[in-house]
């Protein structure tokens, strides 16, 4: 569970704070003259933000499924006695195989 719930939060928050921080004012702060010390500086640093949201985009769509998956069967296996409601079509039973065991 904490290897797929924990991670998920964690790279959303980190996803939207490199795009207020691409979009927000703070980037003309960076190209203002001498704000790190030179512009080479400054793209480096739009470049890495960039590569940040890149990486936060894939990782979130990867892994929403897997932790929406997680939910459902925590509250399925909680409220319902199994399979449930959602977990009786055959098609949940094979997507869900390595939650569920």
């Amino acid at each position: 569970c904490i290897e797929v719930a924990l991670p998920v939060p964690a790279v959303f928050v980190s996803c939207i704070i490199s795009i207020v921080f691409l979009t927000g004012s703070r980037k003309q702060e960076i190209y203002a003259k001498g704000s790190f010390g030179s512009d080479r500086s400054a793209s480096k640093l739009i470049k890495a933000t960039e590569t940040i949201i890149i990486f936060s985009i894939c990782h979130l769509l990867c892994n929403l499924p897997m932790l929406a998956n997680y939910i459902c069967w925590t509250i399925t296996s909680e409220k319902f006695s199994w399979p449930g409601p959602i977990y009786s079509n055959s098609f949940m039973i094979y997507y869900s195989w390595c939650v569920s065991d």
